[in-house]
């Protein structure tokens, strides 16, 4: 079954696009009854067509329950994964968007940034404009404006080095097997030739960005005794002898955040000013807001709505992170060799 965008590539056809990105909707739908559908958005789709948009949602909306239309009430950014919905009816609709102007609809969204808050709970309050910065039209901090923009934040888990081995020098290799003893007379060979680095002080969880941390002995094309029950053979790439530092400003939050108000690319902006940027997002973290070993894609997923439906009824809808924030989530336990957040991390991560 079809989850992720990552899994259709507009190759052959506008109409096969379609016809792949409505199977794509269909099989991401959390919730329907007689006034809403509720949909778990995949990164990489938009919610609503422009002048340079060639697809959306609101163009397949018809066909996602045949003969049946709906109407949007609120937005997701394109990159930004997650919850959304949709009304069955233009009075549905006009309820709907009162609800969400009156902050009655309580969201909740899941974030990884770059570098850790000051406090493990608070509220980030600053007003946002939209502005032209360095040619591309963004929002801003703006204290003089009336435009209030409140996002509520608080740690789920940190992630940070402070151990000093993760000082040593970096070095990639090439054409890499790990043979791995199973108490029998062969070992299992796991081929990792073609890749570009690999890790030796970690599991092989990861292997697009494995480094080695090898100071203690002399490098050179040949073997390595890894904690007595592995050995690799590998050969030399590159040898970087400056030794990489994650410190603080490196380190990575994992964050619940609630916005009060709803503000285009709020927490993105918001974020950006306390120096926590979203991970992947370079539009507002610059440099920042890439880390390595982790996927460049924005971190920022609409985790859960709750509401009053339009016959009183209460509804929580919640939809599963996508992919690539539980991947980088799982490496950052690796590569920070941390062991005490993973129930926090657990107890927030549903996986379908």
């Amino acid at each position: 079954m079809i989850k992720y965008l990552d899994c259709i590539k507009n190759t052959n056809s506008d109409f096969k696009y379609n016809e792949k990105l409505i199977e794509l909707l269909r099989s991401n739908i959390l919730y329907e009854d007689e006034y809403i559908l509720a949909i778990n958005k995949p990164a990489g789709v938009i919610v609503q067509g422009g002048i340079k948009v060639k697809i959306s949602i609101s163009d397949l909306l018809d066909q996602i329950r045949e003969g049946k239309i709906f109407k949007i009430v609120h937005r997701l950014d394109k990159d930004t994964s997650g919850v959304i919905i949709f009304a069955r009816n233009v009075n549905v609709a006009r309820y709907l968007i009162e609800e969400f102007k009156g902050r009655r609809v309580k969201k909740t969204y899941l974030a990884l940034t770059s570098g850790i808050p000051s406090k493990n709970r608070g509220v980030i309050d600053y007003p946002l404009v939209k502005k032209y910065v360095s040619g591309q039209e963004k929002v801003v901090i703006d204290e003089n404006s009336s435009k209030n923009a409140t996002t509520r934040f608080s740690i789920i888990a940190k992630f940070k080095f402070n151990k000093p081995f993760m000082q040593r020098p970096i070095i990639q290799v090439a054409n890499a097997q790990l043979y791995e003893h199973c108490n029998s007379s062969l070992p299992k060979v796991h081929h990792l030739s073609g890749l570009s680095s690999c890790d030796f002080s970690a599991p092989f969880c990861y292997p697009s960005t494995f480094f080695c941390h090898l100071s203690a002995m002399t490098l050179r094309p040949g073997k390595i005794d890894c904690k007595q029950a592995h050995y690799t053979t590998f050969s030399i790439k590159k040898s970087d002898s400056s030794a990489k530092r994650w410190n603080e400003t490196r380190s990575v939050a994992y964050l619940k955040l609630q916005p009060i108000t709803g503000r285009t690319h709020q927490l993105r902006a918001h974020l950006a000013y306390i120096n926590c940027p979203v991970l992947g997002d370079g539009k507002y973290g610059g440099k920042k807001a890439f880390v390595d070993g982790i996927a460049s894609k924005i971190h920022l997923h609409s985790y859960s709505l709750s509401l009053k439906l339009p016959n009183g009824k209460k509804i929580t809808i919640t939809a599963p992170p996508p992919e690539h924030i539980i991947k980088s989530i799982e490496t950052l336990h690796t590569l920070f060799q941390e062991t005490n957040t993973r129930e926090a991390c657990k107890a927030v991560i549903k996986k379908k």
